[in-house]
């Protein structure tokens, strides 16, 4: 038997040593348990795949050593070699979140050193943060399958994330099933090349991503070739599902033509119709009032024209030309409609009316001279029409506003300019000038659709004009607002209102030099719009804008100054005649108002006088010059009847 003497001095130094280590060891492990409960005192979201993320299952827990094996491991010896200053613990605090489902594999190369050292870990916890965005890995498909596209977003604060995928370019159009979702489906028009972009807005910070999707093959295409020139009937398309119009050799002119000149609807069934090209404009004078060309009584021969109006679901019309038309595209009874790739100028009246309160897109879009921007105005006869919940999308957009002669109620609405862009004066027998809005709405509606505009150039001058015409919609109506500009050419700052977000405003030679260097880019990246009106000098433009009224013989149109010699029927100048005629009538009615005033305006009265003067000496001008070209017709037609072979190329060689 062994006997322990605890009296001795050596078994008290044992055990006091034993004592003192059990002591360190608690001490210790205190100081361990109280360091990482306070690293972790916000706990983690409770679930994946819906709100919020559980940080558990992207990358294992954080505490004791239940570790996500060893590539945990290595990433966060990866991270300490790179002097991280974001722990684990302090991402775990930020709450992440991912939006798709399961867990995003880009985490493995978005979650390194480069990208977290841009969070600042000083700031609150509900600061936002620039989302992380991957739009998913290049691919090829075919036309008949589409693409399966898993795009993957990470943001902080989830309550405030949206996201839109939209086409950038391609040779046709992209649907997306969901563009309001990171993974999606998207089918494809036509076989080529797509780049498409995922973009996440956070709490107001945007970033985006891009994905090439190469497609193949072909599916059997449902496509109405549209020829011919100077087509004055109205077109009405024959409507059935993913039908396409190639209307790209066919040109229309507004002469007596109700709505819409070209109709495109269909019904619920009938989705995915597609115009695209063509070429529309009026036999309106430069100088028509903006009555003459809204024709608002019911039975006059332009009532309310359009180039092109929209009626149905998932409607795209691409790559028209229209000019001198009273609205551009109308889309009031449009729904999931996209407007692309469309060149559009001196519209008297809306360049885009969407009235209706309907989502829908207008993307790479040119807008050289616009009376009204956009409008999205119900009619008081619509007060049905509710626009909660709808978003109209503004993407990569150039539109310029211009001030045009006899406006909307020059008589009585202040704001007009004269031709020298002074104010004007209703004693000088000057044309008055002006444009209406910018964007055209019921500000203090809240039924008002949304908008989101994106990368998009907006240009206007005049500083005599009414500066409510210059308006941005209200900031409770912008959903995003990144990258736009203003190119304001008047005196002094821009008048107008400016919601809240990344808009920059250049002036002066400045701003005409990027209008120039953007309408240029726009013409050359879209060869096949208008390839015949190209403009010799892209982005320069005069105030005011004259033209010369489209003549027409038979199927022939002849539109501005050309070195051929210009025929025309007896009927054609009969109506310009008449026209000069009913000017006439128009200044003696005024005339005889004017002498009859308590208070003669002498100097306008002589003004009147002396254009009356002008104008019937313009009518006896134009009656010789009408006898001389009925000669020559009559010569002409002789001389066709005896080169029959060469009748047709004579014709198009004359009229082209």
């Amino acid at each position: 038997m062994i006997k322990i003497d605890f009296n001795s001095n050596n078994t008290k130094v044992y055990w006091a040593g034993i004592l003192f280590t059990i002591v360190l060891f608690l001490l210790c492990r205190c100081l361990y348990i109280v360091h990482h409960s306070s690293a972790t005192s916000i706990p983690p979201p409770a679930s994946y795949g819906t709100e919020a993320a559980s940080h558990t299952e992207l990358r294992g827990r954080l505490n004791g050593e239940d570790w996500m094996a060893s590539e945990s491991k290595k990433r966060r010896a990866r991270m300490a070699s790179q002097r991280v200053k974001l722990t684990f613990e302090q991402l775990e605090a930020r709450h992440l979140m991912s939006v798709s489902s399961p867990a995003p594999p880009m985490l493995e190369h978005m979650l390194d050193a480069p990208l977290l050292e841009q969070m600042d870990t000083s700031q609150p916890l509900d600061t936002n943060y620039t989302p992380m965005v991957y739009a998913g890995a290049d691919m090829t498909v075919s036309i008949a399958d589409g693409a399966v596209i898993n795009g993957e977003v990470i943001a902080n604060i989830p309550s405030s994330l949206s996201i839109t995928w939209s086409l950038v370019s391609g040779p046709g159009s992209a649907t997306f099933s969901d563009p309001g979702l990171p993974s999606t489906t998207v089918t494809f028009s036509l076989a080529g090349t797509y780049e498409l972009e995922l973009t996440a807005v956070n709490g107001g910070i945007a970033a985006s991503n891009r994905v090439i999707v190469t497609v193949e093959g072909s599916v059997p295409e449902d496509v109405v070739v549209v020829t011919g020139t100077a087509i004055t009937e109205k077109y009405e398309v024959d409507p059935a599902k993913d039908r396409a119009w190639d209307a790209r050799g066919a040109e229309f002119l507004v002469e007596s033509v109700t709505h819409g000149m070209i109709s495109l609807e269909g019904d619920e069934t009938e989705t995915g119709m597609l115009w695209a090209g063509g070429y529309v404009e009026s036999n309106k004078p430069w100088d028509a009032t903006w009555l003459d060309h809204k024709d608002g009584n019911p039975g006059e021969l332009t009532r309310n024209s359009t180039a092109i109006d929209m009626k149905g679901f998932d409607l795209t019309v691409s790559g028209l030309h229209f000019f001198n038309v009273h609205d551009g595209v109308r889309t009031n009874n449009a729904f999931d409609w996209q407007i692309q790739h469309v060149w559009g100028e001196y519209v008297r009246d809306d360049c885009v009316e969407s009235d209706g309160w309907n989502s829908g897109q207008i993307v790479d879009s040119l807008f050289d001279g616009c009376y009204t921007g956009i409008s999205t105005r119900p009619s008081s006869s619509h007060p049905e029409y509710d626009g909660t919940g709808e978003v109209l999308l503004i993407d990569r957009v150039l539109l310029r506003m211009e001030a045009m002669p006899y406006p909307y109620r020059w008589q009585t609405k202040s704001g007009n300019i004269d031709e020298n862009g002074d104010p004007w004066d209703e004693n000088s027998g000057d044309i008055p000038y002006r444009h209406g809005n910018l964007f055209k709405m019921e500000e203090e509606d809240p039924r008002n659709i949304h908008f989101i505009i994106r990368d998009s150039v907006f240009l206007m001058d005049h500083e005599n004009l009414n500066s409510d015409d210059f308006d941005f919609p209200p900031e409770e109506f912008i959903d995003e607002m990144t990258n736009v500009t203003v190119i304001w050419l008047g005196e002094g700052e821009f008048p107008g209102y400016l919601p809240p977000g990344d808009i920059t405003v250049v002036t002066g030679q400045a701003g005409l030099d990027l209008w120039t260097e953007k309408v240029t880019d726009w013409h050359d990246r879209h060869p096949d719009v208008g390839p015949t009106r190209k403009p010799s000098e892209p982005g320069t433009f005069v105030f005011p804008r004259m033209f010369p009224t489209p003549l027409v013989l038979g199927e022939m149109t002849m539109i501005g100054p050309s070195d051929t010699e210009w025929f025309a029927t007896s009927q054609s100048a009969q109506n310009y005649v008449h026209e000069l005629q009913t000017e006439v009538t128009r200044l003696e009615k005024r005339h005889q108002e004017m002498t009859t005033d308590i208070n003669p305006r002498e100097r306008a009265i002589e003004r009147g006088q002396k254009r009356e003067d002008k104008t019937l000496a313009d009518i006896e001008r134009l009656q010789g010059e009408l006898d001389m070209e009925k000669g020559r017709l009559k010569s002409a037609y002789i001389l066709a009847e005896s080169l029959d072979d060469e009748k047709s190329a004579l014709k198009q060689e004359a009229f082209r």
